[in-house]
This record gives structure tokens, sequence and C-alpha cells, in this order.
């Protein structure tokens, strides 16, 4: 659908996940590839970055990215850290295994003056009308969303990234209920 609509798209894989029941096999990646599409890096198991000590921060990025790179047979230049979270540690090991840029989950558009190492996106996800969708594309209504994600980053770092979990899996919870 992306093609015939002329659209080009990044697609930012789970290097561990891939070939198992819901994820992309290697061979859906190898055509994805060949179709045009860029292949990201999401880590090999989708942990939050700055918790990681440094053997498993090296193979959560540099792994990662070896792994992809066998699947398509090619760089995979683009990294994009899991749920946003990361530190200097992480953007260090970024530029260490060869990644040209990282995608954060910070609100704002990007442009020729972003850190290529800190871009920021805005996520699209399945519930998303069409007129949301038009004026994300826009740049319409990001100040709420980046206002949203800064209260949201604020208590995270007081908690932590489990104690953060925790309380939004309770919410969540009683929301359905």
């Amino acid at each position: 659908m992306l093609r015939e609509f002329g659209f080009n798209a990044t697609f930012y894989l789970t290097a561990g996940f891939l070939g198992t029941p819901g994820y992309l096999s290697a061979g859906q990646v190898r055509d994805l590839d060949a179709q045009g599409f860029q292949i990201g890096c999401h880590s090999m198991t989708h942990p939050y970055l700055s918790d990681l000590p440094e053997p498993e921060l090296k193979r959560e990025i540099m792994d990662a990215k070896l792994h992809l790179e066998t699947i398509v047979g090619h760089s995979i230049a683009h990294f994009s850290c899991p749920g946003g979270r990361y530190n200097q540690r992480t953007l260090q090991m970024a530029r260490h295994a060869g990644f040209a840029t990282v995608a954060n989950s910070q609100f704002y558009s990007n442009s020729a003056s972003t850190n290529p190492y800190e871009l920021g996106r805005v996520a699209m996800l399945r519930d998303l009308s069409i007129e949301e969708f038009s004026a994300i594309c826009r740049g319409r209504g990001l100040w709420k969303k980046r206002l949203r994600n800064q209260t949201r980053q604020v208590v995270q770092t007081i908690l932590g990234n489990n104690a953060y979990d925790q309380m939004r899996s309770f919410l969540l919870d009683a929301r359905r209920q």
C-alpha cells in the first residue's frame, strides 16, 4: 500500500524477534529491502537501553545490527531506541556500531539542523484516523504530543523504567474494566 501511493518507509526491526509468530520472517525482511524500503534496527530484544550494562548494550545494538546486515546483505544505517529510552552510552554505542542515525520517541519535526543521533519520531498507531494522520503529516497538534511525552518522561525519570511500566500497566488494566 505504501508503494501504491508513492511512499517510502523505514521499518525498524527487533532482530531477535524475526521468524517468531507475529513478526516478520527473514524472507519478508529481504523482500521489503528489495522493494526499496529502508530496514532499520530496533535492538535485539527490545529492552530499555538506558538500563543495560555495557555487554548487554553491545549485544542489543551491535549484534542486532550484524544480524540484520546478514539477512539483507548490506549495511544497516538507522537505529531506533526501544521505548524511546536512551542515554549518552546508547548514542556512543550506536555511533561505534556504525549507525548514521538514531531515532528516539521525542515528538518533533526533524530538519537539516537536527542532530542525526537524536532524531524525533511520531508513532503512527493502528487506531489512527486518516484525519489525525493528515494533521500529523502537516505538523499540526505536535505540541500536544510533545507536552504529553515530556510529562511522561518526567514521570519515567522519577519512577524509573520498571516502576513506570508497572504503574502504566495498572492504569491500562483499570481503564479496560
